[in-house]
């Protein structure tokens, strides 16, 4: 069996009590559910904050797009639904 450490978090009653019942009604414990939860949460957040940064080090080398081009393109969108189109 791998590592484990423990981590202990303050819910909401609610919160509790849905997590008992997913449990129960999928035939899998709390923590395996939590644990789920938790990881498929940081993988998301660690996505975001690397696209942010991507984002930020584009910005900073002059890799944009100037906003009256994003407004032509967005407005070519609405339009037609396909920019190639336009």
């Amino acid at each position: 069996m791998a590592n484990r450490a423990v981590l202990s978090v303050h819910t909401k009653p609610e919160t509790s009590e849905r997590l008992g019942k997913l449990a129960e009604a999928s035939g899998r414990t709390r923590s395996a559910l939590a644990n789920e939860a938790l990881e498929t949460f940081l993988d998301h957040q660690e996505w975001m904050i690397a696209e942010i940064e991507r984002g930020i080090e584009d910005a900073r080398a002059g890799r944009v797009i100037e906003h009256a081009d994003m407004r032509a393109f967005a407005a070519s969108l609405a339009a037609t639904g396909n920019p190639s189109k336009a």
